[in-house]
C-alpha cells in the first residue's frame, strides 16, 4: 500500500492513477503499481468499480510476487518536479489487511478480492 498526504489528510490506500492513451486499465494498473512501489506485479482481472469525486475508480486484483520482495518509494510522474513536503506520495509498505480493513472502500475492495 502506499500513504498519501493531500490536503492535511494522512491516509493509506492502494497505489493508482490515471489510464494512460493506448493503455488497457490492467495495463495502466501494472504501471502504476510499479512507478509507485517499484514491484512488477501481474495484473488478473478487474474486481471493483465504484464513483469517486465525480471520476470512476477501479480496483485490479494483481497477483503477488513468487518470492518476498521489499516495496520501494517511488515517484509520481505528475509530482516529479515539486519538492519532497508538496508530494503526495509518502510511504510505500506492505499492510496487513487488519490493519487497514477499517476504510469502507479497501474493506469493500478485499472483500471482493477474497471472494475470487
Amino acid at each position: 500500500m502506499v500513504r498519501h498526504v493531500h490536503d492535511s489528510r494522512d491516509y493509506w490506500t492502494f497505489p493508482g492513477g490515471g489510464i494512460e492513451s493506448g493503455e488497457t486499465v490492467l495495463q495502466a494498473a501494472q504501471r502504476e503499481v510499479l512507478e509507485e512501489t517499484g514491484i512488477l506485479l501481474e495484473p488478473i482481472d478487474l474486481i471493483h468499480s465504484f464513483e469517486s469525486q465525480g471520476n470512476e475508480s477501479l480496483c485490479v486484483l494483481m497477483e503477488p510476487p513468487s518470492q518476498w520482495i521489499t516495496p520501494s518509494l517511488g515517484i509520481d510522474p505528475e509530482e516529479a518536479h515539486l519538492p519532497e513536503e508538496a508530494k503526495m506520495l509518502r510511504d510505500v509498505a506492505w499492510r496487513l489487511i487488519d490493519e487497514v480493513n477499517h476504510h469502507p472502500m479497501i474493506a469493500r475492495v478485499v472483500l471482493e478480492a477474497r471472494s475470487r
